[in-house]
């Protein structure tokens, strides 16, 4: 817990990098999600056919 104080400060550091990448994923997350209630419809009911059949 002593060394606690330190790694906040280690995690202040990445911290303003973290926002700059978190910003590029944030939008490919949104892509991604978009496909993935298409897809994730799609492909839900691509296992479900072999697995009936």
């Amino acid at each position: 817990m002593d060394w606690k104080p330190d790694d906040g400060v280690q995690e202040t550091t990445p911290i303003p990098s973290a926002p700059s990448k978190q910003s590029i994923p944030s939008a490919n997350e949104q892509s991604l999600n978009e496909k993935s209630s298409k897809a994730g419809s799609t492909i839900t009911v691509f296992p479900k056919l072999p697995d009936s059949a």
